[in-house]
């Protein structure tokens, strides 16, 4: 018997093909499956579109205004009635085959949390394609977990792994950080594999108003605090403690700096 697997899909503010993000889901080739839609300040024809669908799968819940994405992610990992939690944001695209590959990566036992690789789509300008260029070659729990510092290793919306396992970590906080690469230093931190469906099997679509470009919780400080603290946690780190090593430029001159901890 298929375990259900419950999509977590918040639909916020400024997207008006949310819609095609929902077929997408219910055209999945895994049956046992639950789209938990939270609707937190879409506009008003995508509310209408959503609420119009006849489909047991879907689970809209209408948050009204433009609530935040945490509150409507919260709902909805509440709310999801499944084993396994995938995600999906409502402006990308997914290939009919992405839950059922990530299912069975799962089941396979080589990880705990299973994302897949991503064609990125409208990409404004190279940094952005060169980071999902980076995500993709990351392509082992190895590398993963070795390149966890440098910036987020899997993206959000790519990604699936027991609820258990999510609430046994705490899930998503409420620190003021970014709360998808928080979650995922708390994974590998605990011990938790990530693995890889080979394949683009998710479309990502970059956008002007992306949260990585708007929120404070993703600049470079916030996003320093994170990797600090979550480097601080290392047993390793906390038994020898680090160095830091690096330069500091003044026009003409660059000074070596060292940093003991």
């Amino acid at each position: 018997m298929q375990e259900k697997v419950s999509v977590v899909f918040p639909v916020g503010p400024g997207v008006a093909q949310a819609g095609l993000a929902l077929r997408d889901l219910l055209a999945q080739t895994w049956e046992n499956l639950e789209v938990v839609a939270v609707l937190n300040g879409c506009l008003p024809e995508v509310r209408a579109e959503f609420l119009e669908v006849r489909d047991d799968r879907l689970r809209v819940i209408d948050l009204g205004g433009e609530g935040r994405l945490l509150d409507a992610l919260e709902v909805a990992v509440v709310e999801s009635r499944g084993k396994w939690l995938a995600r999906m944001d409502s402006d990308d695209r997914c290939d009919a085959a992405r839950i059922a590959q990530q299912v069975a990566l799962l089941e396979s036992d080589e990880c705990e949390v299973a994302s897949c690789g991503i064609a990125l789509c409208g990409a404004l300008g190279d940094g952005m394609q060169r980071y999902v260029d980076w995500v993709n070659d990351l392509d082992s729990a190895e590398g993963v977990s070795r390149e966890r510092f440098v910036e987020s290793p899997v993206v959000q919306p790519t990604v699936m792994m027991a609820k258990g396992l999510f609430l046994e970590v705490g899930g998503y906080l409420r620190n003021g950080l970014a709360e998808d690469y928080d979650l995922w230093l708390r994974l590998l931190e605990k011990g938790a594999r990530f693995g890889k469906v080979p394949g683009k099997l998710y479309q990502w679509h970059d956008r002007n108003d992306r949260l990585t470009r708007s929120d404070p919780r993703f600049g470079q400080k916030k996003m320093l605090e994170l990797k600090a603290g979550a480097l601080a946690r290392l047993p390793e780190v906390v038994e020898r403690g680090v160095v830091i090593s690096g330069a500091v430029s003044y026009t003409h001159l660059t000074l070596p700096t060292i940093y003991s901890v």
